[in-house]
């Protein structure tokens, strides 16, 4: 029988290097062995032993920010048809592409295809999909879904091209 051990989100500590959770007793990441003081920069991301901060407790895990990459067509239509126009409407202050990776309690990341900010400091995170149907279609939902309930600070859209229309969840 296999036990499963649940940590919450406070008691990790998220790598400034590679961006792994880690639990807070460790002193080194267990993903790449940087320590939690490593190359002279001090105290990185927070846990119960270090001060708080106004970021509150869901943010221990904090997420990093992450190169670009070559947008697809459907991303493209996604950032003309929808985004733009809000941008133009000043209900979005900002587009980012891909903006951050985000890591789920199992430790995956997530890369969201756009982070839309609202002009009052809200983020919205948006995934965009084509209407043919990839094999790896069901789990890119499966990790949407699972970054919805680790950090339910964002709003999120999954948005799908039928082939003549956006179809937004």
């Amino acid at each position: 029988m296999t036990r499963r051990l649940e940590i919450s989100t406070a008691d990790c500590w998220a790598c400034p290097f590679c961006g792994a959770l880690n639990a807070t007793g460790r002193r080194e990441c267990g993903a790449c062995n940087a320590g939690r003081e490593s190359h002279g920069r001090g105290p990185v991301a927070q846990n119960a032993d270090m001060p708080d901060t106004d970021t509150g407790a869901a943010d221990k895990r904090a997420p990093r920010a992450v190169p670009g990459s070559k947008m697809t067509k459907t991303e493209a239509r996604y950032r003309r048809d929808i985004l733009e126009p809000r941008l133009d409407g000043f209900d979005l202050r900002e587009i980012r592409r891909p903006g951050l990776a985000l890591y789920t309690p199992g430790g995956h990341r997530y890369t969201p295809d756009f982070v839309g900010v609202r002009i009052n400091g809200d983020e919205e995170i948006h995934e965009v999909k084509g209407a043919y149907r990839l094999g790896s279609y069901q789990r890119a939902r499966c990790a949407f879904d699972e970054i919805r309930i680790a950090w339910p600070r964002y709003i999120y859209y999954w948005a799908t091209w039928t082939g003549k229309k956006w179809v937004v969840e």
